[in-house]
């Protein structure tokens, strides 16, 4: 990372090697690698990139991506050089984030790898957290940490995530013979509450009550099998816009039959709030109701399709901060607690972002804190092959996560969406490994920060 005399960012050089594993077809389509470039700026202002992948086939187990895809390593990269820099220059780290920050007036900005972000106020963030992490009173924490026998640190990480991903998508809407909605989608949730997001969505967008509004995914007797797999914290802007999209075709296909219905032109008719209705009388008719009757003499009608058009790419980001505490004797991190703040767009159903969330979290924090793959160096016999012997931590390791908001909705899709899942994994591998490196100060250490690795590090440094 080269700086200006001031502190601010010239220039990026990274060399990186990737074992490309299960993502054997080719460098280029590999997705821990494209994740890695395009998230290895982060938030900052980098004039210029010189990145360098080596790649390697090896005898390890395959790797495979299942949440980050590359982007938790970029952005770890990241936010540890920014303190590595801010001790060999002697700027004070906060400080040396502010100066570096991409600031609103600047966006959209095209960064040194070729992305251009749409919107974000990533100097807020970043006041937000250190203003919530209460931040002013560290020291004076440390030092009660001190007095206590054991070392406290701080530390802070910064993510932008280059969301979305498989905008190969056909979503249906229609109304069923109860009258009721249902949306159907070629994505397929894995725990993500797709069901209560999407009927949300779609119920608010018609005006009708959720609690008639079904959803159905990755059925291919009702939609052809051209439908992406979930991933790249893209389901929102990929299938829920397509949702929309289908759904204002099918009120377009149901207003002549409203017209009938209610003895007018169909120029008289409009739709608002589940309710068809001619301005300026008491005429109106129930969409639930019309679609009943549309089914006997038009069903077609009462069915509209829509086709996935535009770009998916999105850029959610945010600021975490962890404090630790160590144990100096045994090298054991506690983890004392953990500040979010995340700007994740408009936002559908507040606990089912913070669900996302918090499980990006935990992964992302195991993976620095103790995960770790291991093999006999001899022999290269994998040694960690259960649970038995690969460290996940516990839910009775991690404090209560604060989360805060920071959400600018971005106007590259017409929900405001930009995506949640994996953001939590790709902002606490840094924070948490810069509060171990504060607190053992020293940066000669890598993740996962297991007790053996900081009782080696500290005794390193004396």
């Amino acid at each position: 990372l080269a700086l200006d005399g001031e502190g601010r960012i010239l220039a990026l050089r990274c060399v990186t090697h990737a074992n490309l594993g299960a993502y054997a077809s080719s460098l280029t389509t590999s997705s821990p690698v494209a994740g890695f470039a395009r998230t290895v700026v982060n938030v900052y202002r980098i004039p210029a990139l010189d990145l360098t992948i080596r790649a390697a086939y090896t005898n390890t187990a395959p790797t495979d991506a299942f949440r980050g895809a590359g982007k938790p390593e970029s952005v770890h990269l990241m936010e540890r050089l920014i303190d590595a820099a801010a001790r060999q220059t002697g700027i004070e780290r906060m400080t040396l984030r502010e100066k570096n920050l991409v600031r609103p007036d600047e966006m959209p900005y095209r960064a040194a790898n070729k992305v251009t972000w749409d919107c974000g106020d990533f100097p807020r963030a970043l006041r937000m957290a250190l203003d919530e992490a209460r931040w002013d009173g560290f020291e004076a924490r440390r030092a009660r940490s001190v007095r206590a026998g054991r070392r406290r640190g701080f530390g802070l990480g910064c993510y932008l995530h280059t969301a979305g991903a498989g905008t190969n998508e056909t979503s249906r809407v229609a109304i069923n013979s109860d009258g009721d909605v249902v949306a159907y989608v070629g994505q397929q949730a894995i725990g993500q509450g797709h069901e209560t997001t999407f009927s949300q969505l779609l119920g608010e967008h018609l005006g009708v009550d959720t609690r008639r509004v079904t959803l159905v995914q990755g059925d291919t007797h009702w939609l052809p099998p051209r439908g992406a797999s979930t991933g790249g914290s893209a389901s929102l802007q990929v299938a829920g816009t397509t949702v929309l999209s289908a759904a204002d075709q099918l009120i377009e296909q149901l207003l002549p039959h409203a017209a009938d219905a209610l003895e007018v032109a169909k120029a008289d008719v409009g739709y608002a709030s589940g309710q068809f209705s001619v301005a300026g009388t008491d005429l109106s008719i129930g969409l639930h109701e019309l679609g009943v009757a549309t089914r006997v003499v038009a069903p077609a009608d009462c069915s509209a399709d829509a086709d996935f058009e535009g770009s998916a790419a999105t850029y959610p980001n945010g600021v975490y901060v962890c404090e630790v505490e160590v144990d100096p004797d045994t090298g054991t991190v506690e983890l004392c607690r953990f500040v979010g703040v995340n700007d994740v767009g408009r936002r559908i159903n507040t606990a089912i972002v913070d669900g996302q969330l918090h499980g990006g979290i935990v992964h992302g924090l195991g993976q620095a804190w103790l995960e770790q793959v291991q093999y006999e160096a001899t022999t290269g016999q994998l040694v960690s092959g259960s649970l038995m012997d690969y460290a996940v931590p516990r839910a009775d390791e991690f404090p209560t996560f604060e989360l805060y908001e920071a959400d600018i909705p971005t106007t590259k899709n017409s929900i405001g969406a930009k995506g949640v899942g994996e953001l939590g994994c790709l902002g606490a591998p840094g924070a948490f490994m810069n509060a171990v490196a504060d607190a053992i100060d020293t940066q000669d250490i890598e993740m996962p920060a297991t007790p053996q690795r900081v009782w080696r590090a500290l005794n390193r440094c004396g």
